[in-house]
């Protein structure tokens, strides 16, 4: 299948092989040839096992074994052009743009900074030159721009990339197949994860937060966070998230103008259901999440805790496939002082005792916590 990696040729080992040395392998070969293959994400191999084909060039039903006429070299994929080649879901692609006046022409949310961890495309633009190129899509993720890792970069530094570039921009995109497959259907709800929170608005104050209509068609969107605020503390709305409907009112096809009344208007406990991109992390991405530039490595902190009669006196939100999407381990609310002073609503827990907390459920995080030792080190990235 497409995105199987090829381990050996007749007992020749690709591991580490450039592509023109497997490729030479490949057309050198004759008569029968056994690969050994395997696909992390393919769902029927859960023991792991390697998964072994004989190709010979005549058909043989025995034992159900697969087996292909194809010449060895029809084997091959040959390279791929990035200027034309196609987005193809479930697999990292590479394509290029060339920028024209108008920009790349395409807005961004968020980062390993975020709650969705990744760069994500958010919105393109129609008189850029990332729409009349016509590849890119919303829900897109980045991996790299001209050779720049983007796997676990903060968002303002992914900004501050994008919008340096040179006139010829390289990137390394992946979509996932289950966006792929929504787009069929064209509602665009298919591509969120759909969120639903209860903010208390005080007397006299606001939500705590700032937004902003789409440039093309609608939609509102979140476009600033206030620190302190009701959002803010809260920890599970981000920018770029999409107001669908505010106590219940459907604001999906409303106006900037209509949405900040609804908002103004209500009261108390303002009920809110939003919209979130939905990204599950690429297999490069989930592999090098531990993988930072020097400067990422410095926003982190060590935080040692000692175990109370509440615990380490502080609860957590978030985990692979949570309610809130696929998002990292954050800290949802601090109840001991002594944390107080170290920890903060919105904190990501990189690590516990030095176990990496990517990718885990929030069940496997919540165990991890109540399994540590009664002094805890956490590495916080705030």
């Amino acid at each position: 299948m497409v995105g199987d990696m090829i381990l050996s040729v007749n007992k020749d080992t690709l591991i580490g092989s450039s592509y023109d040395s497997a490729a030479s392998l490949l057309k050198q070969t004759e008569g029968i040839i056994t690969l050994v293959v395997c696909n992390p994400k393919r769902d029927t191999q859960l023991d792991g096992s390697v998964i072994s084909k004989d190709l010979d060039k005549k058909m043989s039903g025995t034992d159900g074994a697969t087996t292909s006429t194809l010449e060895p070299s029809t084997l091959l994929e040959e390279p791929i052009d990035p200027l034309t080649s196609p987005i193809k879901p479930g697999r990292e692609c590479t394509i290029e743009i060339n920028k024209d006046k108008m920009g790349l022409g395409l807005s961004i949310v968020g980062g390993c900074d975020t709650l969705l961890g990744v760069i994500i495309v958010h919105e393109i633009f129609s008189d850029g030159a990332a729409a009349k190129d016509g590849r890119l899509k919303p829900g897109d993720q980045i991996l790299e721009v001209n050779s720049e890792d983007f796997r676990s970069i903060p968002h303002k530094k992914a900004l501050t990339a994008l919008r340096q570039t040179p006139s010829k921009i390289t990137m390394v995109v992946y979509r996932d197949e289950s966006i792929a497959n929504s787009a069929i259907s064209g509602k665009e709800e298919d591509f969120l994860d759909v969120i639903e929170v209860e903010l208390m608005k005080k007397p006299g104050k606001g939500l705590g937060l700032s937004i902003v209509g789409r440039k093309n068609g609608n939609g509102i969107f979140i476009s600033d966070i206030v620190p302190g605020g009701a959002a803010g503390v809260d920890g599970r709305l981000m920018k770029g998230d999409q107001i669908l409907s505010v106590m219940g009112q459907d604001l999906k096809n409303a106006t900037q103008e209509e949405a900040a009344a609804v908002l103004k208007l209500a009261t108390g406990k303002v009920s809110i259901k939003l919209g979130r991109l939905k990204a599950r992390p690429s297999p490069s991405t989930s592999d090098n999440e531990s993988l930072t530039s020097e400067s990422d490595t410095l926003a982190c902190r060590s935080v040692v805790l000692k175990r109370g009669s509440k615990g380490f006196g502080f609860s957590i939100v978030g985990g692979y496939g949570s309610l809130h999407g696929n998002i990292p381990i954050y800290v949802k609310s601090v109840f001991e002082d002594a944390c107080k002073n170290v920890l903060h609503t919105g904190d990501q827990i990189i690590a516990v005792d030095g176990i990496k907390l990517q990718g885990r459920t929030h069940q496997e995080a919540v165990l991890i916590l109540k399994n540590a030792d009664n002094i805890v080190t956490l590495k916080i990235l705030s």
